[in-house]
C-alpha cells in the first residue's frame, strides 16, 4: 500500500493511501511517505502508548490526539519523521 504526504485544502498535514491526494493537495505537492496513518493523519504513540492522530497545523503548531481544542500541544522536532514530511510537502 503507498501511502502520500500532502497539505491539505485548510493548510493541515494529512496522509492518504490515494494516489490522487495530488487533487486534495493545496500546493500540488505530493511525498510518499511510510509514516502511519489514523483517519487520514498522520499518527504516533501517546504516553500510555496508544497510537493517536497528529494533527499539524504549522511549524509550530501540532497536537497529539486531536487538534487546537482536544489535543496536546507538541513540539514537532520530538517528531522527527513527521517534521520531515511536513517539510517536504510545504
Amino acid at each position: 500500500m503507498s501511502l502520500f504526504g500532502y497539505l491539505s485544502k485548510e493548510n493541515i498535514l494529512k496522509v492518504s493511501e490515494e494516489k490522487d491526494a495530488k487533487s486534495r493537495s493545496i500546493n500540488g505537492k505530493i511525498v510518499p511517505t511510510s509514516i502511519p496513518v489514523l483517519h487520514g493523519n498522520p499518527s504516533a504513540k501517546d504516553r500510555e502508548g496508544k497510537t493517536v492522530i497528529v494533527t499539524v497545523y504549522s511549524l509550530n503548531e501540532a497536537y497529539l490526539g486531536g487538534n487546537k481544542k482536544d489535543g496536546e500541544k507538541i513540539d514537532l522536532t520530538k517528531y522527527p519523521d513527521i517534521l520531515a514530511l511536513y517539510k517536504a510537502v510545504m
